[in-house]
Formats: structure tokens, sequence, C-alpha cells
């Protein structure tokens, strides 16, 4: 609990499972890839549209009847100060999602939340990312397209951040101020197969608390380096709008705040990330604010030069 202004604002944390009951036939999401696989006539693009419904419905899969540690994180805000004659207004409180991130609490109105899945909305999203497939094909066709020397194992990187989410952080450290949350991305990532660049400073410290490339500890929210311009910048991950794509491996970048976070689940509807930070945790739920609203959060996703 904490108060300021006059406000008290209360958290609290909700640990449930969650099992996922719907098969991926079923998922809007990739009944959309199917909308566009059916209207497709190039061979070439349909199997590559098939190969993508073929992944998500494996990705989906996955999850199917097993459940799952999930957290919702809530803020209850209670103005004590608002008082109505001798009785306080029955209006006095709101009710705020939390994200905690690395410099800051940020706070969501519950009214102001997008809904959990607009499920024509889904489908226009999988139906779009079929569309961005054949675009690449036709792209691919027409260029020598540069493959990486090493294959990033997005499960592994998983189970490294959500095994090591609640251990304790290296930075700050008796040498170095700077924080955790992208040393402990980074290091997933590392898990998963991406392999240390001395020559482009992502590299983690030679001894605990020591200092590691700039790229490796920072996140990039301040122009001096960070491990999502070096990733995005070697071609390792792209920024991805189509939230119905993110799946485990990922990167989460907040945009109003030095922090980022590996997403550890994702099954077109929901995602969950583990963090480093303010506080060192997982299984958290994301939720954002409604599309009207500026979102708060970035996802990177691994590209298919690391993928195969």
């Amino acid at each position: 609990m904490r108060e300021e202004d006059g406000i008290k604002y209360i958290d609290i944390n909700i640990h449930t499972d969650m099992t996922l009951t719907r098969p991926a036939s079923d998922s809007p999401f990739i009944q959309g890839l199917h909308d566009a696989l059916a209207n497709e006539t190039i061979e070439d693009n349909k199997i590559a549209i098939q190969k993508e419904i073929d992944f998500y419905t494996e990705n989906i899969e996955m999850y199917y009847n097993k459940p799952h540690s999930s957290t919702f994180t809530y803020t209850i805000a209670i103005n004590e100060t608002q008082d109505v004659g001798l009785t306080k207004s029955d209006n006095n409180y709101e009710l705020f999602y939390r994200n905690d991130t690395l410099e800051e609490i940020i706070l969501i109105s519950v009214d102001d939340l997008a809904e959990v899945e607009n499920k024509s909305l889904a489908r226009q999203n999988g139906y779009n990312a079929a569309q961005t497939i054949v675009n690449q094909v036709q792209a691919e066709s027409n260029s020598i397209q540069p493959f990486a020397s090493f294959t990033y194992n997005r499960i592994a990187a998983r189970d490294w951040a959500n095994n090591n989410a609640t251990s304790a952080s290296e930075f700050p450290s008796a040498n170095v101020p700077g924080t955790d949350c992208a040393n402990f991305v980074s290091k997933a990532l590392n898990a998963g197969g991406i392999p240390e660049d001395k020559s482009g400073k992502w590299y983690r410290a030679s001894t605990w608390g020591g200092w590691p490339g700039d790229n490796w500890f920072r996140t990039g929210y301040y122009n001096n380096g960070g491990v999502v311009p070096y990733m995005t910048g070697k071609g390792y991950f792209y920024k991805e709008t189509n939230e119905s794509k993110v799946f485990a491996g990922s990167i989460m970048n907040w945009t109003a705040t030095s922090h980022v976070a590996l997403v550890t689940y994702g099954d077109t509807v929901k995602i969950m990330y583990a963090q480093h930070g303010a506080v060192n945790n997982k299984d958290n739920v994301y939720r954002d604010a409604n599309g009207v609203y500026v979102s708060n959060v970035n996802f990177y996703m691994p590209s298919t030069s690391i993928m195969n």
C-alpha cells in the first residue's frame, strides 16, 4: 500500500490457473488464415499460408486443455478526502489494471481496457497475417535471403525465463548502476540460442555484477544502445503490431518507460510474460488500453532467418 496526495493505492494480485478449452480449429485467427488460403490461387503462396496455419495450430495445441498459472495485477485507488456531508461518497475509489514496470507503475483504468477478444477483428488479423506472408514470399523470390548461422529455440528461451523469473537480480551492483530487466531478457534470448556478440556489445558480464555490453543490459529506451535496437538492427527480431501472432519467445518493450520482458505464453488471445525489475516474477497476464488509446507495449518477434 502507498499513499500520494490523499489517495491510497492498494495493490491486489490474483493468482489462478487458466485453461484454454477452445481447440485450434475454433480460433478466429486461424479461421482468418483459412479464409485467405481459400482465396489464394498461387501455389507457392498457398504452401506458405498452410505452413503458417500448421505452425499456429501446433502452437495452440501446446496449451489446449492444459492449466497454466496466470497472474492478474490490479490496484484500487481510494480517495479518502472525498466526503459528501458526514459520509464518504460511494464513488471514492477507482479500479486499475497494473503494470509493474522497471521505472514506474503504469495504471490503466479497467473501464479503458481493451476487450479480451474481438472475434471479428481476430479473424481479420488472421487474414492480414496471410497477406503479410504472401508479400514475404514475393519479396524472397526476388532476392537472396541471408540466414543466421544459429537457430533460435523460442521454447528454450521461454523455459529459461520461467525457471529464472524469481531469481535474484544481477543489477544494480557495486559496479553497474543499471537495472536487470534487459539483462534478464538477454539471458533468456541467449539461452534460446542467440550467441553473444563482443563486437556488437551484446554480451554478459564476465563476473556477476560486472560490466556487460551496452546492448546486453539496456533496453534502448534512452537511445544509448539496448537489447531491442540490437536485435532489430541485426534482423533477428522485428516489430509486430498484430498481437494475435505474438508467441512465447518474443520480446515485450514498454513505450512509456524503460522496460522489457520476455513473452512466455501466446495462444492468439492471451499473452503472458516474465520479467525482472521492480518485481521479479512470471505468469503476468498482459492487458492493455483500448485501441483508441496509445498502446503501452510494443512486441518484437523472431524473424524467420533465425527460426529456421
